[in-house]
């Protein structure tokens, strides 16, 4: 009886951090800081030099997500995934807004920083 009710809690945690997960995902992929750096990596010829043609630029599924605002301005920092004809890179992203206008902080590859201009 009491192996049940912890298997049970244990089942019942693990859906509810799945859905907890899907959601933050949902979030990230849906943010103006992800639309902004989205653009910033579709437009780089330094990743199409890496990947090839991109085909998909999206939040890495277990990668760190992390959004910050106050007042108006904002802070986004998360790991990306590019995957292009050639190959599937990773990229960690920091941008911020301040007084509406999104600006690329920082971008590497690995320990590498890389100029996305």
């Amino acid at each position: 009886m009491y192996i049940k009710k912890i298997s049970r809690t244990i089942a019942i945690a693990a859906l509810f951090g799945a859905a907890l997960y899907v959601i933050v995902y949902l979030l990230a992929i849906n943010s103006d800081g992800f639309k902004f750096i989205e653009q910033k990596i579709m437009n780089s010829q330094l990743v199409k030099e890496q990947v090839g043609i991109i085909k998909k630029v999206r939040p890495s599924l277990l990668g760190p997500y992390d959004q910050k605002s106050l007042g108006e301005d904002e802070w986004v920092s998360m790991n990306i995934t590019v995957t292009g004809t050639s190959k599937a890179i990773e990229l960690d992203v920091k941008a911020k807004k301040t007084a509406g206008v999104w600006v690329l902080e920082t971008a590497k590859q690995g320990s590498q920083s890389l100029n996305l201009n």
